[in-house]
């Protein structure tokens, strides 16, 4: 039930100096300090049970750990795993306490957070499968959200390099969906200007839907997408504990969407801005 916490306990109190569970319940006189009989703790230290949170901390605070201590994080993060049952929650719980100190009341985070609450719109499950079933429609949906004027096949095919009859089909699917709607013969618009869209999915416009359509976007003739910025590291780390790099990842991408221009200039572009980590190989 609790297989790598109880490891990790039993290799901690040898480490402290007890050969055994029952030389060290009894030193540490474990029916007063641990509040348990010691058959009980020999279940736990045998992964038999999942202790209650009071015995696992009173047990790594008799052998002496620190909350800095490596160890101690280990066992903790092994715990929580054994008594929460639920991995995605557990990361949930890594992500919240990794983030920086005070980040929910930093001046970025409160500008992100007014910015979407006011443009934020939810689309129906039939409008998310129009838009990432079909790689046009796709593309015509991302030209449409960060764009509020009219459209029509020709003007995107000039734009997208898709060809018009294929257009006009992504349209009308988009269209049917009420994604988009016609405001004069064959011209469309977005169904709600200026507005940023969720999905009752929680994973709408991840990086496999991206990635995929991205490899296959048709560009008219010229330089294509290009890199305009670009960071990297290459490093070994723990793949536990580099998932505590989550939070700040995401702070940095979302923090580009103060930039983006409902107008088009001089100089505007429809940028992807992504976040990646990728693990190359064991090592």
């Amino acid at each position: 039930m609790n297989g790598d916490f109880a490891r990790r306990l039993a290799a901690l109190r040898r480490a402290a100096g007890y050969a055994s569970a029952r030389e060290f319940y009894k030193a540490v006189d474990g029916r007063r300090t641990l509040g348990c009989t010691y058959a009980q703790y020999l279940n736990v230290e045998a992964g038999r049970s999942v202790p209650k949170a009071a015995l696992a901390r009173k047990a790594l605070a008799l052998l002496s750990l620190q909350p800095d201590d490596p160890r101690c994080r280990g066992a903790v993060t092994a715990y929580l795993e054994a008594a929460l049952k639920d991995g995605a929650f557990l990361e949930l719980v890594r992500q919240v306490y990794s983030a920086p100190p005070g980040a929910g009341d930093a001046p970025l985070r409160r500008a992100l957070d007014e910015s979407a609450r006011a443009r934020r719109v939810q689309l129906s499950q039939s409008q998310v499968d129009a838009v990432e079933g079909d790689e046009t429609a796709y593309w015509c949906f991302q030209v449409f959200c960060n764009d509020p004027g009219g459209w029509d096949a020709r003007a995107l095919s000039r734009l997208l390099g898709y060809g018009v009859p294929a257009l006009r089909r992504a349209l009308a699917r988009l269209s049917a969906a009420g994604v988009i709607r016609e405001h004069e013969k064959g011209v469309y618009r977005i169904f709600a200007p200026g507005k940023s869209f969720t999905c009752p999915r929680e994973d709408f416009h991840v990086p496999k839907t991206l990635a995929r359509w991205l490899r296959r976007l048709k560009t008219p003739p010229g330089p294509g997408p290009r890199v305009e910025m670009y960071r990297s590291l290459v490093l070994r780390a723990s793949a536990a504990r580099l998932k505590q790099y989550s939070p700040f990842l995401a702070e940095s991408v979302a923090g580009a969407g103060l930039y983006a221009e409902s107008r088009g200039g001089e100089d505007t572009g429809l940028y992807v801005v992504e976040g990646v980590v990728r693990r190359l190989l064991d090592f």
